[in-house]
């Protein structure tokens, strides 16, 4: 899996500058290239895929000629595969929205987003395939009764990919610019691409320690209009701060948020504690 992500994603960059610039015979496509370049890396990466099955290169050799719908089999797998591919689905949707509002800064935006994309894909491009190692080995340890191993190989992974997102962090950042500078020669877009780039390394570190997205928005959103009636609330009170206190609606509210951090962090203080007794029996 990790040689067709890599393939896809070297095919993906290399000839989306010239469908999006327009560079050589091809005319400036814009955002509609950056789409033909992204469906036709995947198709080039589903034509990999059913090569290697089908040459024995991924240690399969299925037999077309027995090739039947097995609907029980085809029911099990939906019902396992339709509640999975919903995250994969809105990552898409989010990607679609995120164009969208690309779209409304100009051509330079998008192929700066589309660029980034680009590193972004190949930074995880390793994280998917320890993943996908790691479900194996799950899979095969449940199978075979020693589930004890399965925590040994999550733990692994886990140190193994911290190491390699910090590094690979610290790369984007330093190179990140000379990396966009292969596809464009446009100030303005390398600029975009690079701060994009800088941001985006901040989120490997939220990816690593599991941080939801949608808290990370509401706060991006929420934060502004907070700090502003905080400021407006200090002003009133003259710079007192027991107002939030004298009042009852701004008590109640401060001791139901109070109650909410507790109850969120009772489940991760019980596990710590029980850890804790159980290395010490």
């Amino acid at each position: 899996p990790m040689v067709i992500l890599l393939s896809t994603t070297v095919i993906n960059a290399v000839i989306a500058p010239f469908l999006i610039f327009g560079l050589g015979p091809f005319p400036v496509l814009g955002m509609k290239g950056a789409g033909l370049a992204t469906a036709s890396a995947q198709l080039a990466g589903a034509a990999l895929s059913m090569w290697a099955m089908t040459s024995g290169k991924a240690g399969l050799q299925p037999d077309l000629s027995s090739l039947k719908p097995r609907f029980d089999v085809i029911g099990r797998i939906a019902r396992q595969g339709v509640p999975a591919s919903l995250q994969m689905l809105s990552v898409s949707l989010n990607r679609v929205g995120i164009f969208a509002l690309a779209g409304a800064f100009g051509t330079n935006v998008i192929a700066a987003y589309t660029l980034g994309l680009y590193a972004d894909m190949i930074v995880y491009m390793f994280v998917f395939a320890v993943g996908m190692t790691v479900e194996v080995a799950t899979g095969q340890n449940l199978g075979a009764g020693t589930v004890d191993r399965i925590a040994a190989y999550h733990r692994s992974a886990i140190r193994q990919l911290s190491i390699l997102m910090l590094c690979m962090g610290v790369v984007v950042y330093l190179f990140g610019p000379a990396f966009v500078g292969l596809f464009t020669t446009d100030p303005a877009t390398i600029d975009v691409a690079t701060q994009y780039l800088h941001i985006s390394v901040i989120g490997y570190l939220f990816f690593k320690l599991q941080c939801e997205p949608a808290p990370l928005l509401l706060g991006f959103i929420l934060g502004p209009m907070m700090e502003e009636n905080l400021r407006r609330a200090l002003l009133l009170s003259r710079g007192s701060w027991q107002t939030f206190v004298e009042r009852p609606l701004s008590a109640a509210l401060l001791l139901a948020a109070a109650a909410l951090v507790v109850i969120v962090m009772l489940p991760a203080m019980r596990k710590r504690r029980e850890e804790a007794f159980q290395d010490a029996d």
